[in-house]
């Protein structure tokens, strides 16, 4: 487990606690990896790691520390608890202040509402009340704002002449993700009658993005592969139409 979570990278939240305890990024990594940590696993891909006082939130599928906490900190007792590893940019705090409206608002947003692609590799989550503006690859969320709003790719790319998925869409099921990622040229092999593998440039090269070809063609599931895609080589699979037809801009 150790050697699975090294060279972990901190959220912006995670920075500013682990420097309120006075504690370095190899301060914390070490933690981590230290074989005396109490393990905890609070929900898939989440891994809490205490030891020596400390309490340390990781999220082992981007490879990111959420939060750095004294355990004697009650749970619930700050804003980090509430944003569960997220933080906010100066203009999100002042759009939840003009709003009126709380933390729990914003995550339910994040958690239940429709994902779009957003200018900048941003994430657009929108509700019937909001739209929130995250990043997904540094857990940040950018800007509050109601709903309608945000602007989304698709209100500032045309559409592709033709049929086919929506602008910016998530894909269907788990055989549109997979033509997608063969449009935008990525390199697909099937692992196993349960598992395709996605690579970059090359089989074998890098670590792969591992997507179940069975039991994921939930809008979730589907959503949290797209995500992985972008992060990890910077494709955004929504912007591809099946079959073959890529969204471009004018």
């Amino acid at each position: 487990m150790g050697k699975f979570l090294s060279g972990l990278s901190l959220t912006p939240a995670a920075v500013i606690q682990a420097q309120a305890l006075g504690l370095s990024l190899d301060d914390v990594q070490k933690l981590v990896e230290s074989r005396g940590a109490q393990v905890a696993h609070p929900r898939l891909h989440h891994y809490v790691y205490s030891v020596d006082g400390i309490r340390v939130l990781v999220d082992s599928r981007f490879r990111l520390i959420l939060s750095v906490e004294s355990e004697h900190t009650p749970a619930g007792s700050s804003i980090f608890d509430e944003l569960g590893g997220w933080s906010l940019t100066d203009t999100a705090r002042n759009n939840i202040h003009t709003l009126n409206i709380s933390i729990s608002e914003v995550m339910a947003a994040i958690e239940t509402g429709k994902w779009l692609p957003a200018e900048q590799m941003r994430t657009l989550c929108r509700t019937t009340t909001l739209d929130v503006i995250i990043s997904e690859s540094t857990s940040v969320i950018i800007a509050v704002l109601p709903a309608g709003q945000g602007r989304t790719l698709s209100s500032v790319v045309p559409r592709a002449v033709g049929v086919g998925a929506a602008v910016g869409s998530i894909p269907q099921d788990v055989h549109d993700l997979i033509r997608r990622a063969r449009d935008a040229k990525l390199i697909v092999t099937q692992a196993s009658t349960n598992h395709y593998k996605i690579w970059q440039d090359q089989e074998g090269v890098g670590a792969p993005v591992v997507i179940p070809s069975t039991g994921s063609d939930n809008y979730r599931g589907l959503r949290n592969s797209v995500a992985e895609i972008r992060r990890r080589f910077g494709i955004d699979l929504r912007q591809y139409k099946e079959p073959g037809i890529r969204e471009r801009r004018g």
